[in-house]
């Protein structure tokens, strides 16, 4: 009996098409759906459990270790002295950008503020352009692209820059106690139908209850602990873990990584049931056949929404895809 994942369910809610091409049609030869964002997603994951799963570990070392094998298996160790180089020069030109900077070579915007879009900046374009950095990241880059196609379409320096970045702010939450488990990984069967996933982290609390949290590395943060409570995936989690294991958690949490923050909310038990119940409506869909094709002109599409370019864009709607400019591709 097949399977689904929050993913799996998340994808066919927002396009049935994809959903039965992706996972139907030709699951073994599936077109590389990797982008920037789920790379940094990935790697920063990957260390993260590294981390969780050795008591006294130190993050740094566990992050400076992850890179050491991941470039060595890559066949790429002798790049590891240039990476490190050029992220040291790149954090020394960026830190002239912040408001800490206060010297001669500060870089600031025309109006003399702190710059907020360094992209956006003419300074900042300026003195990146004078240090040679470019030049440095583009070599670099191009050694990566033995390591596949996809990185010839994404920057292994800016994914490998931005993940020690988000490990480097990383700090292990206060309210945690004791580690019960990392990468929890589950196959359960609910409503007659087997559910699959992994709980990036659950734990003890200092005043002993027990917390889902799941990592996220998108830059969207937020305070509010209704989201989180009414958070689908993490009301599914929540759910499978006690169906699975017995007892309930009290809590489920979001790690917004970029800005080092925890938020936390009450596990509802009723929620969950109804969150269930709308994923058990959506198999039903599926067990039907019936596999309703986004739009690409529709509110936030998952056709192309600006940022990412679904891989099958060309084969739905050609004429779209034909009109969009590859830059944005």
């Amino acid at each position: 009996m097949k399977s689904f994942s929050h993913s799996a369910l998340e994808m066919y809610g927002q396009c049935g098409e994809k959903y039965r091409l992706w996972y139907i049609v030709d699951p073994d030869n599936r077109p590389d759906n990797s982008n920037y964002h789920t790379l940094v997603g990935v790697h920063t994951h990957a260390i993260l459990e590294r981390f969780y799963k050795a008591p006294g570990a130190v993050l740094e070392q566990v992050c400076n270790d992850y890179w050491f094998n991941f470039l060595e298996d890559a066949k790429l160790g002798f790049v590891r002295k240039l990476l490190d180089e050029y992220r040291r020069d790149y954090a020394q030109l960026k830190f002239r950008a912040s408001k800490d900077y206060r010297g001669p070579d500060a870089i600031r915007t025309a109006s003399g503020e702190v710059p907020k879009n360094l992209g956006m900046t003419a300074s900042w374009q300026q003195a990146l352009g004078a240090s040679g950095l470019p030049k440095r990241k583009e070599t670099l880059d191009k050694s990566a692209h033995r390591m596949g196609d996809i990185w010839k379409s994404v920057s292994f320096v800016e994914v490998y820059i931005d993940v020690c970045e988000i490990i480097a702010s990383h700090t292990k939450p206060l309210l945690i106690k004791d580690v019960v488990e990392v990468e929890y990984a589950f196959e359960v069967e609910m409503f007659g139908t087997p559910f699959k996933g992994f709980l990036d982290l659950v734990a003890r609390t200092i005043d002993g209850k027990l917390v889902i949290i799941d990592w996220k590395t998108n830059s969207r943060t937020h305070k509010d602990s209704y989201k989180v409570a009414h958070h689908p995936q993490l009301l599914m989690y929540g759910w499978m873990y006690e169906h699975l294991t017995g007892v309930r958690p009290d809590q489920i949490a979001i790690g917004f990584l970029r800005a080092n923050d925890l938020v936390v909310a009450d596990f509802d038990a009723d929620l969950a049931i109804e969150t269930m119940a709308r994923r058990d409506r959506l198999i039903d869909g599926i067990n039907k056949d019936v596999f309703p094709m986004a739009s690409p002109v529709q509110f936030n599409s998952p056709c192309h929404n600006g940022k990412i370019v679904c891989p099958y864009l060309e084969r739905c709607h050609p004429k779209y895809a034909a009109a969009v400019p590859e830059a944005a591709k």
